[in-house]
């Protein structure tokens, strides 16, 4: 087997040692009856199993040995189940923030598996969804959902200034162009991406800009003592000279994003940054709580995958070896989803071990809204599954 088709781990010890239980949870799951399961559980052991039915066509070998409850049609038959009990939890009461999660939880199964009746039930969903975001404005009309209007502008969403944190919106405006090439729904994705993306500081400015608070901290205390009046002087120049720099660094920051945005709007011109090495662009960032930014970044990856790879490349790519690099990143399990479906897995193979252990050991971060949805140990039981999935799909060889 040549080093390409080896996969992405250095040796099947890790694969050998989580099989038996990943056996155990297919079987558990397969019995788990879906009337109590939560839209969340439901949508993760679905993506479990798009990712098991992919290795049964590739691995066919290695899903054998999983059991009956590995075959393809039995898959199949299991999602589409699973796909309809998520419809059915659209037509319960739910709060707007957990509404908007189950509309997810449907179109992502949907992207994967069709079902014409449940896709009604989406569409309609993210129609509704969508008018309740709509602005106010007199005469704007409904959002087009259907289809878009050539030449027409993006309809003002209430909620959807581009520096609010509208993850969940923003993902239901990607799906909505996935399904329907409608362009209205595009711009007004990408006006929350680019005040996101806005928002990005780099590490740079961001080392700099500390380096000039210690002097600013230091000249005021300096002040406060009369004879230390030539040590303030020599803080206040360094001030000076640390401002200047960030003022330099910013205005290079301002070139960086216009030349990007020319880039985009021109794409036959070769971009520069996107075939220079990848330790050529600084790693970029927001100043935000680790789930929160990684929610801006799966809703990045899945613009990225479901409209337009080019729009944002450069800067996807300097966000996300910006975070693979935080210190509590092996316990995120969204990190491993966002690096799986931007096609990165062999590239971070360490790490997505890392994250899968965490996982099997119950070591993992479970964001506090997410368990109010669902009872804890079934939504982990359910994460173990998929993460164990997309862990067999990526490093098994193909036979």
């Amino acid at each position: 087997m040549n080093q390409k088709n080896s996969r992405h781990f250095p040796s099947d010890l890790f694969g050998i040692m989580y099989k038996a239980q990943f056996k155990s949870l297919l079987k558990s799951i397969g019995q788990m009856p879906l009337e109590t399961a939560c839209a969340l559980q439901l949508a993760v052991i679905c993506y479990g199993y798009n990712h098991l039915l992919m290795l049964s066509y590739t691995a066919p070998r290695l899903t054998l040995e999983f059991g009956e409850e590995a075959r393809p049609e039995a898959i199949t038959d299991r999602i589409n189940h699973m796909i309809d009990r998520l419809a059915a939890n659209l037509d319960q009461e739910l709060s707007p923030k957990n509404r908007a999660s189950a509309i997810l939880c449907l179109l992502e199964s949907l992207s994967f598996q069709k079902n014409p009746a449940a896709m009604e039930v989406a569409f309609n969903a993210m129609d509704e969804y969508l008018q309740s975001h709509e602005g106010s404005q007199a005469g704007s009309g409904p959002l087009p959902l259907k289809g878009s209007q050539a030449g027409s502008g993006p309809l003002p969403l209430k909620g959807s200034h581009p520096t609010e944190d509208s993850t969940d919106l923003c993902k239901i405006l990607c799906y909505h162009y996935y399904f329907t090439s409608d362009e209205n729904s595009r711009r007004q994705a990408e006006a929350i991406l680019d005040g996101w993306i806005s928002e990005l500081s780099t590490e740079y400015n961001r080392s700099a800009g500390k380096e000039a608070e210690n002097h600013r901290v230091a000249l005021a205390a300096t002040e406060n003592n009369r004879s230390a009046g030539k040590e303030a002087e020599n803080h206040r120049v360094a001030l000076a000279a640390m401002e200047n720099n960030r003022s330099a660094g910013k205005e290079a920051e301002n070139h960086r994003v216009a030349l990007a945005a020319t880039e985009n709007n021109h794409p036959a011109g070769k971009t520069a940054d996107r075939h220079l090495p990848a330790d050529k662009g600084a790693g970029r960032s927001w100043i935000l709580p680790l789930p929160k930014a990684l929610e801006r970044l799966a809703a990045l990856a899945m613009y990225s995958d479901m409209v337009d790879a080019q729009r944002y490349e450069n800067q996807l790519y300097r966000i996300l070896e910006h975070y693979a690099r935080d210190p509590q990143i092996a316990r995120q399990v969204r990190f491993l989803v966002i690096v799986s479906h931007m096609g990165y897995f062999k590239k971070y193979h360490k790490l997505m071990e890392q994250i899968t252990d965490h996982v099997m050991q119950g070591d993992l971060s479970m964001e506090q809204d997410k368990t109010q949805q669902c009872r804890e140990q079934d939504l982990i039981q359910a994460v173990r599954f998929y993460v164990l999935a997309i862990y067999y799909h990526y490093r098994s060889p193909r036979t």
